[in-house]
């Protein structure tokens, strides 16, 4: 018997260590600018060692995913989020999407291979906020970020389990830059995706 309790412990630690410990979604620290709509940031999803997957189920929110009662609807809200844009792991190869559940504060939506599978490293995620009508003066942040909606169901990769390391957002307390300093501001975070990229594969 006692050995039978072993055995089943050991296969659960294996199972949680190869279906949950090899992916993880993560962003980096988010810093929007106040007052301005269309702020796009990636969301990236890294596996060690390699993994493939043929479906992403991505969930998020920003703070409780209601707005409030501790947020008090004062925060950035999602605008949108794009799971096939360029670049992304999934555009290359997916199926049509249905449409997802969306709120200001959490979005649910999923997207499938058409064929196969996709390697697990890279952009999985665009997701663009609004802080416009945001006091950020009397609410600066932080705000947390989390992979899961409001509902409490977690980002996974069709049904293949991830780590899910949450983040925060702030808003820029100084002047709102002018439309050709933002589009510089954009094209760096560009830049940044390409460097993180590289970095990965080299350190592969």
């Amino acid at each position: 018997m006692f050995r039978s309790l072993v055995a089943a412990a050991v296969v659960g630690l294996l199972w949680t260590a190869t279906c949950c410990g090899a992916i993880t979604v993560s962003a980096d620290p988010i810093v929007l600018e106040p007052d301005m709509a269309d702020q796009v940031v990636p969301i990236f999803v890294e596996s060690d060692p390699d993994e493939d997957v043929q479906g992403l189920n991505f969930r998020m929110r920003v703070g409780d995913g209601w707005g409030g009662p501790d947020y008090d609807h004062s925060g950035p809200t999602i605008s949108a989020v794009d799971l096939i844009a360029a670049g992304t792991v999934f555009e290359p190869n997916h199926d049509p999407l249905n449409p997802p559940t969306a709120y200001s504060y959490s979005w649910s939506g999923s997207v499938n291979t058409a064929f196969g599978s996709v390697p697990a490293d890279g952009v999985v995620a665009m997701v663009t906020f609004d802080t416009t009508g945001v006091d950020h003066l009397a609410y600066p942040g932080p705000w947390d970020v989390v992979f899961v909606d409001g509902l409490g169901n977690s980002t996974n990769f069709a049904g293949v389990g991830a780590d899910l390391v949450p983040t925060t957002i702030t808003i820029n307390a100084g002047e709102v830059p002018e439309p050709g300093s933002w589009a510089l501001l954009a094209s760096l975070a560009g830049v940044a995706v390409v460097v993180r990229s590289l970095r990965r594969r080299r350190a592969a």
